[in-house]
This record gives structure tokens, C-alpha cells and sequence, in this order.
């Protein structure tokens, strides 16, 4: 854990907005608390400082507060913590050391602690009283003590903030409010896919509760795979990356699991237009372990069967309405083995199907994603801490179409087995080190395909599959030269065999922060990142008929060369500014010839091409963090650029489909009352490009011939730019506060004004009047290009619930105030106390 004094100001300020109320105190083994320091242990260092550790949790549930911070005022030392909730600190070993407890959400006090007696002490928060949803977690919103964090290529949002934000039919969404964050594209209604900085879709590196997800989607990309009930939060890396992350070029988007009470049961839900769910957590062994699971359903399907019956009188066969549906099932389980280790074991399922039923054709889909992690914590001293993960994923979707006598069917998919080790060592209060090693097998199912005809007889058959290695060692060091100015290089060494090919690539890293002035900082940071699985796909949509590749002898890996810096001022107490831009350069970038079909190839490398490419492009934010008027307003500036493709436009230059040069946000959020709040979001892009012919030829036998065959003329790929994409959201929260837990009624707009915005675009002859031997018809004059829109205004409601069975509102584990901890000799683990005098 950092105590460096500007490596961890991002992680301190993230999580220091809103109010305080702790309780500190040593664990017993006996699941106490003891209010004097029950241990005097010799300080670690025998120098000026000595180490602090504990962990941090929430006093009413025990839940462990991943990203709670614990902070020096005088020496400016600080330390987040982990995703177990343990925090480290190097802090002078003086008889009283002062350390503030932080929370977004949570009321915090300063305690002073004796520091000539080092041990561990663990600290309980209390909700603020003006919060009533336990999801509203880490937020990258409280900048104004720290510039630094401003700066930073990362950001963070908890689910609170994610519940806040209009979705589509009334859908919390993680991804969409990660779209809405400078530097990521915000995504249209022909495009859902995830673009951030330049990168593609398959250069995000996904990963939920440790776990890599290949496709975080449902429905095509409108919604993604999280459930908010099952989330803690999200953290979103756009560069500076840390040495441990690598395999993808674009992005890091960590996002982690809800962690289970081990004091009492609850029931958390929602029941909204387009889909339910329902959450349920508590102890195992109290006080011990714990346990929370959350599923989700959409019912589509179940609306859509009956009215297709209703339509088909068997007279006049009405025209069919697809049958979808999506379901998800998270779970954790977190096990404390004792005072130095912590065991979570997650997993997730997640599948969607889609069914067409029509005269000429009917169509099947199936996809989805299976994943789990086990997570081993291991305290080895107060200054180090050993995290070993075994994690499994696997995607897969089957495509079943059956037309003309023909039986077609496609599946792709690919899985992997991780194993990773990661340490983080406190060397001294200027060098804080992390380094590990992770080894992976990973699985390709590469577009297996088959045609049968009517007769029952194989046309066609087609398809292969890969076992590849990939394996990294890497560490970094955040090393404070002075206490204006932090640098952390780092190097990740990675390695890939697959089926004769190997490589070996070396990936260096360097960031580095300087406090230029008290509201000034600024930001510089390198990564070259490598990726070996390449997702192709000749649509270039987020659908789940792409396939994933492994690099090989001919198809190399990609690789990535980021330069990124920033600066943020703060203006106020309440007002942030920061500024960013980057410029990336690719490598090894993988596309399809012209009129390549991988569904019809059994070697599907045959139709790649590969090329190089770049982007650059600047970030511009301004934020409000608190008062009853808060949220931020967002631009970004970026081009984007691939060529040096051999069979592809002789290898000129050209943009991709995403290659958006504006995109803008807002996103206001204003309490109305006491109970009422409101948010609105806007949101404004470039319209994305498409690929549309200039012109049409007719090709005939002979010259005179009355068949003729009409067909499309193709220029340069991209060649046409859609009209704008914007929209404007709202969402009214009204808290209804019932006696038996919390609950609100969320009333959502999408689409506001009732934007048509293009879903995709076809080419139509427009027709005029002419005579022809006496007669008056309609001959083609010209073809011109139309949209088609999908969703117009849609307004929805949904309920939210939570309770916590057998306690009533306002019971004592509800209470809002805690004593002194040196001020009563022993109390039970996690009792409430009458408030001290001075919160």
C-alpha cells in the first residue's frame, strides 16, 4: 500500500467526500475490539517512522470498505485500502500521531494513536446521516484537497453515482456511466461499443472481481453484464498504466464484486420495465464469513410470445416479434482464516438468447460469458502483503439459422485458466514496490461452422481451435524523490507460445506526478502495452458473432506506445479543473480484406490484413463535488487513423468507424428536497462513419441485352460520416423511507427531446414521373442515402428496495454516532456507541 505523500493523494481524495464518524481499535481474535492499544510491538523500522495497519469496515454490517482511506495530516502520508479493506502507514514515531478516517458516504473523525506502540487497528465507519443507499461507495469526486488526483489518467465511480444516472428504460448501467467520463466515447445507437482513446472494442481489459469478462454486454451492447446490486464500484485506467494490467492496448476497467455482511441478513432488489433482480447477503459464520448473491432477468421474452400469438389468426399471419432474453447470476464469499489471511472466492454467469420465427427463415442466438476467481490475502507483515488470484473465464455463442432447405449453424468462443501473484511491499517511506508474475492457458474455438441441406446430407464443415501460453513477470516502484515530486517506473515482461510461435516483449512503464503549487499539479506518464488475442470481425459492430484470434506465426501481436500528461487546477473547495491529452501509436493492427467472409473460410487468416495505426486527442473537464448542485461537464477532442495495409486502399490512411472527433457530456445532479433528487445527462458526438457505396454499375452478357445486373460501387473505406449524435436524459429519485429499510421509486426519460438519432443507414432510389410510348411511370432519378432510428422518447419507472430482515428502521445497528475507542475498555465487534463530542 502507497504511504508516498503524492502517489496516494489520488487514492485518499477519491474517497474523502462527505461526512465522519470512526471507531478505532485493535482486532482481537475473539472477534472483539479492544479500546487501548492491546499490543505494544517494537516499531518495524528502527529510523524516525514506524508502520501502522488495519482494516477498514462499515460498523453496522462489517462489510469491508475496499478504497477507505487513512490519512497524516501533518506529514501528508496517506494509504487506501485494498480490496479487503487493509490499509498500511508509515507515520513518525512520536508518542501521538493524528490519522483521519475517510469514506465517500460515511461520516470520519481524526483520532490521534500512539505511535511508540505500533499494532493493527481496525477501523468502523458509520453511514452519514444523510445517505441512505449502502451502495453509494468510492467516488472520484472529492478533488479539491488534491490536485494531483485530478490529473490522473483514472478514474472511479461507486455504484451510487451509477444509480443516479438516467439509463434506458430504466437501467443502472456501469458502462454507460463509464461512457460519460472524458476520453470514452459515448457511444450511438448503431454503435454500443466500449472506445477509449483511440482503441477498439477488444482493447478493453475487463475484469470483475478478478475474473477477465471477453464480452461485457447484453442485448447487443445497450446494457452491459453488471448487475449495480452485485457491485462495489468501478475503476477505469486510460493510461499511466500500472505494471501488473496488461494483454489489452486501450483501457483497464476493474470492476468489483459487493461484499456480503458477516453481522446480519439483507434483501435488496428492483423491479423495473425491462428486467428484475434481486440481491440477498449475510453471514456464513458470523462475524467470520459471509456470503451475497444478486440475479437478474429481462422479461421480454414473456411480453413478445403472446403478442406474436395474438397476431397470428392463422388468416392474416402478423409479422413476428423477436423473443430475447438476458439473465446474470453473481456470488462472493469471503472467509477471514485469521488476523493475516482473507479468502474471496466470486463467480458469475451470464447468458442471452434471441429467437426468430418467420415465413422465409428462423434464426437462433445464444451467448454468453461464465467466470470465477479465488482470492488468497496474505499479510506477511505490516509491510507487505502477498495476493495470489485463480481465476477462469470463458465466452462462447452458437448461431443457429435455418433457410431455403439449408441448415446453418456457427460457434465460435474462447476460455482461459489464470494464476496470479502480486506483491505489495513497503520498502521505505519513499519507496513503496509492487511485483508478481501471472501465467495463463488460454483457449480458442475459432469459428466452427457447418451447412447441412435438406436431405440431412454435410455440405460444408469448417473450423479449428488453438491451446496458447501467455505468461508475465513485472514490478514497479513508487519512489518520492522529494515531496513535491513522485515517479514510478515499472516493467512487465510477457510471453506467448501458441502452436510454434512464441514471443517475448518487453513493456516499460513510467508515470510521474508534481505538486506545482498547493492547487496546482501536473502528470506524465509512458506505457507500451502488448495484446495477443485479436477480436475480428468484418461487421466492426459490438455483436456477439465476432471472433477471438490468437497471434500465430503470420498474425503478430498488436502493440501500443502511449504518451499521456495532465493538469488540474483547483479553483475552490467545490470546483476542479482538469486537463489531459495523449497521443498513442499502434502496431500489428489486424482487418479484413474488401469482401472477406469468415463464416464461409475454413482458414479465416487467409482475409487478414495488417497495418499500423494512431490516435491523439485532449480531454477537458470541469467538476463541482459537493453542495446540492453537483456534476460534471466533459469534452474530448481525438483522430483516429489506420493504414499501411497491403490489400487494403493500396495502403493509405483511413479513420475507422469510431473515430469520433467531438464528443461532449454533462452530467448535473441537484437535490430538490430531503428526499427528492434529480439528474440529467447530455450527451453529444460525431456521427460515427459508415462504409456506403458512390455509385452503381449495370453489367450485362452483351452489349443490348435486356438482363442486366446492377451492382454498388465502393470507394474509400468509411467514406460517409453520419449526422450527429446527441440526447438529453433525466431521472427523479424519490426516497420513500418505509419503516422495514430503505426504497425509492426512480423515474426515468430517455431521450428527452425525442433525438432520431441514426440506427444504421440504407441507400433508396428516389423515382420521377417520364412518358415512355404514351404511358406515364416513375423511372430512378438518383439513390440516396437513409436512416433508420430506433428509440424515440422513452419514459420508465422502477422500484428499488432494501431491508434487512428482523431489524427494524432505525434499530441500534443503525445508529449514526460512535465513542472514543480509548475511552471504554472492551465493547463487541461492530456495537454502536453514543456519539464522542467531537464529530
Amino acid at each position: 500500500m502507497l504511504s508516498l505523500r503524492s502517489s496516494t493523494a489520488l487514492a485518499i481524495c477519491c474517497a474523502s467526500w462527505g461526512a465522519m464518524a470512526a471507531q478505532v481499535a485493535p482486532a482481537e481474535a475473539d472477534g472483539t475490539v479492544a479500546a487501548e492499544h492491546a499490543r505494544s510491538n517494537p516499531p518495524v523500522n528502527s529510523g524516525s517512522t514506524t508502520r501502522i495497519r488495519g482494516q477498514l469496515r462499515d460498523l453496522a454490517t462489517g462489510r469491508i470498505l475496499a478504497g477507505a482511506t487513512a490519512y497524516v495530516p501533518a506529514t501528508g502520508v496517506g494509504a487506501a485500502a485494498d480490496s479487503s479493506g487493509a490499509f498500511t502507514l508509515e507515520v513518525p514515531a512520536d508518542s501521538s500521531v493524528t490519522i483521519r478516517f475517510n469514506y465517500l458516504g460515511y461520516s470520519a473523525v481524526e483520532r490521534s494513536i500512539d505511535a511508540s506502540r505500533p499494532g493493527r487497528f481496525d477501523v468502523y465507519l458509520e453511514p452519514a446521516r444523510s445517505t441512505e443507499l449502502e451502495e453509494v461507495v468510492v467516488s472520484a469526486r472529492k478533488f479539491a484537497t488534491d490536485p494531483a488526483a485530478v490529473a490522473a489518467p483514472v478514474d472511479a465511480l461507486g455504484v451510487g453515482d451509477v444509480r443516479l444516472i438516467p439509463g434506458l428504460l430504466g437501467e443502472a448501467d456501469v458502462l454507460q456511466a463509464v461512457k460519460l467520463r472524458p476520453g470514452v466515447a459515448s457511444g450511438s445507437e448503431s454503435n454500443h461499443g466500449l472506445y477509449v482513446r483511440g482503441g477498439s472494442t477488444d482493447q478493453n481489459l475487463v475484469r470483475l472481481g478478478g475474473a477477465k469478462l471477453y464480452n461485457p454486454y447484453h442485448l447487443f451492447g445497450f446494457f452491459s453484464t453488471f448487475n449495480p446490486d452485485a457491485v462495489e464500484g468501478v475503476k477505469l485506467h486510460k493510461g499511466g498504466f500500472p505494471a501488473r494490467y496488461g494483454g489489452r492496448l486501450a483501457s483497464v476497467i476493474d470492476v468489483g464484486l459487493r461484499e456480503g455482511s458477516d453481522r446480519e441478513y439483507s434483501v435488496r432488489g428492483g423491479l423495473g420495465l425491462l428486467s428484475s433482480r434481486l440481491g440477498v447477503d449475510g453471514p456464513l459464520a458470523r462475524g467470520r464469513s459471509s456470503f451475497a448473491v444478486s440475479a437478474r432477468r429481462t422479461y421480454v421474452d414473456l411480453l413478445t410470445g403472446p403478442i406474436n400469438r395474438l397476431t397470428d389468426d392463422g388468416a392474416a399471419r402478423g409479422e413476428p416479434l423477436p423473443g430475447y432474453d438476458f439473465q446474470d447470476l453473481n456470488a462472493r464469499a469471503d472467509f477471514s482464516l485469521g488476523r493475516r489471511d482473507h479468502l474471496t472466492v466470486s463467480g458469475y454467469y451470464g447468458r442471452d438468447a434471441l429467437s426468430f420465427e418467420s415465413f422465409f427463415f428462423d434464426l437462433g442466438m445464444a451467448w454468453g460469458n461464465t467466470a470465477g476467481a479465488a482470492t488468497w490475502r496474505h499479510s506477511a507483515s505490516p509491510a507487505t502483503t502477498l495476493t495470489t488470484t485463480l481465476s477462469t473465464s470463458h465466452y462462447d455463442y452458437a448461431v443457429d439459422n435455418r433457410t431455403a432447405g439449408y441448415d446453418f449453424a456457427l460457434a465460435s468462443g474462447i476460455g482461459d485458466l489464470t494464476l496470479e501473484a502480486h506483491v505489495d511491499h513497503l520498502l521505505t517511506p519513499e519507496h513503496a514496490l509492487s511485483f508478481g508474475a501471472s501465467l495463463a492457458a488460454i483457449n480458442y474455438r475459432i469459428a466452427d461452422i457447418g451447412v447441412v441441406d435438406a436431405t440431412g446430407g454435410v455440405s460444408f464443415s469448417g473450423g479449428d481451435r488453438d491451446l496458447a501460453g501467455q505468461y508475465a513477470l513485472y514490478g514497479e516502484d513508487a519512489i518520492r524523490l522529494n515531496p513535491r515530486l513522485t515517479v514510478t517506473p515499472g516493467l512487465r515482461l510477457s510471453a506467448y507460445v501458441n502452436d510454434g510461435a512464441s514471443y517475448l516483449r518487453p513493456e516499460p512503464r513510467l508515470r510521474a506526478r508534481y505538486a506545482a503549487a498547493p492547487r496546482l499539479a501536473l502528470q506524465a506518464s509512458y506505457s507500451r502495452m502488448v495484446q495477443y488475442a485479436h477480436l475480428v470481425s468484418p461487421a466492426g459492430l459490438a455483436l456477439p458473432i465476432d471472433i477471438w484470434f490468437p497471434s500465430t506465426e503470420r498474425t503478430r501481436p498488436q502493440t501500443s506506445d502511449q504518451v499521456s500528461g495532465g493538469a488540474s487546477v483547483v479553483g475552490s473547495a467545490d470546483m476542479s479543473l482538469a486537463l489531459q491529452g495523449f497521443y498513442k501509436r499502434l502496431g500489428n493492427q489486424v482487418d479484413f480484406v474488401d469482401g472477406a467472409n469468415p463464416f464461409t473460410s475454413s482458414d479465416v487468416e487467409r482475409d487478414f490484413d495488417y497495418g499500423r495505426g494512431f490516435a491523439y486527442g485532449a480531454e477537458v473537464k470541469l467538476e463541482r463535488h459537493a453542495g446540492r448542485l453537483r456534476g460534471w461537464l466533459s469534452y474530448t477532442y481525438q483522430r483516429i487513423r489506420r493504414g499501411d495495409f497491403a490489400r487494403i486502399m493500396d495502403g493509405r490512411y483511413f479513420s475507422p468507424r469510431y473515430d469520433r472527433r467531438h464528443d461532449a457530456s454533462a452530467v448535473i445532479t441537484y437535490r430538490l428536497g430531503e428526499r427528492l433528487q434529480a439528474t440529467a445527462t447530455w450527451v453529444y458526438g460525431s456521427g460515427d462513419l459508415a462504409w456506403l457505396p458512390t455509385g452503381r454499375q449495370a453489367v450485362g452478357d452483351a452489349p443490348g441485352a435486356d438482363a442486366k445486373i446492377v451492382v454498388p460501387v465502393y470507394g474509400d473505406r468509411n467514406n460517409y460520416r453520419l449526422a450527429p449524435y446527441h440526447r438529453a436524459d433525466l431521472s427523479l429519485v424519490w426516497e420513500l423511507r418505509p419503516s422495514w429499510g430503505d426504497s425509492d421509486l426512480t423515474f426515468a426519460v430517455y431521450n428527452l427531446y425525442d433525438r432520431r438519432n441514426a440506427f444504421f443507414v440504407y441507400l433508396r432510389p428516389e423515382r420521377r414521373s417520364a412518358s415512355f410510348d404514351g404511358a406515364h411511370v416513375r423511372v430512378p432519378n438518383r439513390i440516396l442515402p437513409k436512416q433508420q432510428s430506433l428509440f424515440p422518447i422513452l419514459p420508465s419507472v422502477t422500484w428499488n428496495f432494501s431491508f434487512r430482515p428482523g431489524r427494524p428502521r432505525g434499530a441500534p445497528g443503525n445508529a449514526r454516532g460512535v465513542r472514543d475507542a480509548t475511552s471504554t475498555p472492551e465493547i463487541p465487534r461492530r456495537t454502536p456507541l453514543p456519539p464522542s463530542s467531537d464529530q
